[in-house]
């Protein structure tokens, strides 16, 4: 069981690795951008039927392997994702308005820096080798999104941590969330390392 002293620590890990983000889209953008990462939170399968409004959504999804088994999902409402495309391809505001290859290239590119640096700030807190998959990106609904990944849980049997989080570059704001699913094994690896 995942307490709230073991999610502050999450957190803490969480901060470290958003920082290491920002950095890295900065320098790929020639902008300063700002990553900020809510406290982590347990989310039931129930809840993200129920949170799941209606609308169209980005969504890149990574496999964690590795000492670790699990999955990362970050997730865009669509108005966010043409924004931070725009931010990341440096065009004009509000320039993007559909996704082509050179603008889904770019989200999976946010999506590998944001997994990436956050994977790594959880590998050298826990002293373990972790390994991310190429990211897949989908366009669909969020509610589409979210039953594909309730089925995923229930087979795997994984527990949901969320982070939401909010990008501000030059005013802009963007908001998404980032879902992580580990498998009860690897809960308890984690859990056991950040006790210590």
């Amino acid at each position: 069981m995942i307490s709230k002293e073991d999610l502050k620590k999450m957190g803490e890990i969480s901060e470290a690795g958003s920082k290491s983000a920002s950095s890295a889209l900065s320098v790929m953008t020639g902008q300063d951008i700002a990553i900020e990462i809510s406290d982590p939170e347990i989310v039931q399968i129930e809840q993200l039927q129920k949170n799941s409004k209606n609308g169209l959504v980005v969504s890149v999804l990574l496999k964690i392997e590795g000492e670790l088994n699990g999955e990362m999902l970050l997730v865009l409402p669509e108005s966010s994702a043409m924004k931070l495309v725009d931010i990341l391809l440096r065009k004009k505001s509000q320039k993007t308005v559909k996704l082509d290859k050179l603008s889904e290239s770019a989200l999976r590119e946010v999506g590998n820096i944001l997994v990436g640096n956050y994977l790594s700030a959880l590998s050298n807190a826990l002293k373990m080798e972790l390994l991310e998959s190429v990211p897949d990106l989908v366009l669909d609904t969020r509610e589409s999104i979210m039953n594909s990944l309730v089925v995923e849980i229930s087979q795997h049997g994984y527990e949901t941590i969320v982070f939401k989080m909010e990008f501000e570059v030059q005013k802009e704001e963007v908001k998404g969330e980032m879902f992580m699913f580990f498998n009860p094994q690897s809960i308890e690896k984690i859990l056991e390392k950040i006790k210590k």
